[in-house]
C-alpha cells in the first residue's frame, strides 16, 4: 500500500505567498513494503518541490495521529521526541507509544546502525530546483499493536509538518498506485504492499 499527501501552507496569510514558487509544495509518502508480527515495515520520505524554499535547521518535524492503537516499535532514520507511556509494556518497549507521534530527523553524526537512506541531514531540506538529490528525506518505521493478521494498515491522520517559519498541514492521505522498486539486478519489479500520497 502506498500513501501520500501534499502539504500546502498551514496559515493562509498574504506573507505566505511567494511569486517565484506559486505551486510549490512538500509531499509525504507512506511506502508500505513488508509485514510485520503485529503490523507492519514502512519508508516515510519528505519531499520539498518548492523551487526556491528550503527548510532550513532546526529542521523538519513531522508529526500525525494514529487511527487505531498502533505503536512504533523501531524507527530508522529519524526519531519520535517523546516516547510516550508504554508502561503497557513489560519486555519489548516500543519506540513510541504516542497516539500522535512527532518525528525529527537525526543528525549527521548519527550512528551508521540508526541510518537510513536519505536521513540525517538535522531535518535540513534544499529546495528542489537547487539541490534535488538533498530535496528529500526519508526514514524507515516498524509499525506494530495492529492485532492478528490480515493487517488493517490505515494510514495515519492529520499530518502536520513543521518546519521554521508558519508550518504546513496536509490533506488526507490518498491511496495511490505503488513504488515500484527492483531486485535480482534490476530484472525483477517489486512493488510496495500499499502507497498512501498527500
Amino acid at each position: 500500500m502506498k500513501y501520500s499527501c501534499e502539504i500546502n501552507d498551514l496559515f493562509k496569510k498574504n506573507d505566505c505567498y511567494d511569486p517565484l514558487d506559486p505551486n510549490g509544495n512538500f509531499t509525504v509518502t507512506f511506502d508500505t513494503y513488508d509485514w510485520a508480527d503485529d503490523g507492519y515495515l514502512a519508508k516515510v520520505t519528505i519531499q520539498n518541490f518548492y523551487q526556491y524554499r528550503h527548510v532550513d535547521k532546526p529542521g523538519w518535524q513531522l508529526g500525525w495521529v494514529w487511527q487505531q492503537n498502533e505503536v512504533i516499535w523501531s524507527i530508522t532514520g529519524a526519531f519520535a521526541n517523546d516516547q510516550g507511556n508504554c508502561s503497557a509494556y513489560q519486555t519489548d518497549i516500543p519506540h513510541s507509544c504516542k497516539k500522535n507521534p512527532e518525528i525529527v530527523d537525526l543528525t549527521p553524526d548519527a550512528l551508521l546502525d540508526n541510518k537510513s537512506e536519505d536521513c540525517c541531514r538535522g531535518g535540513v531540506l534544499d529546495a528542489w530546483a537547487i539541490n534535488p538529490s538533498k530535496s528529500l528525506s526519508s526514514f524507515g518505521i516498524k509499525v506494530g499493536n495492529l492485532g492478528g493478521y490480515p493487517f488493517n494498515g490505515n494510514p495515519p491522520l492529520n499530518l502536520t509538518l513543521k518546519a521554521p517559519g508558519l508550518g504546513y498541514t496536509c490533506g488526507p492521505l490518498l491511496n495511490v498506485d505503488p513504488t515500484v522498486s527492483t531486485d535480482f539486478g534490476g530484472r525483477r519489479q517489486r512493488p510496495v504492499f500499499s502507497k498512501h500520497f498527500n
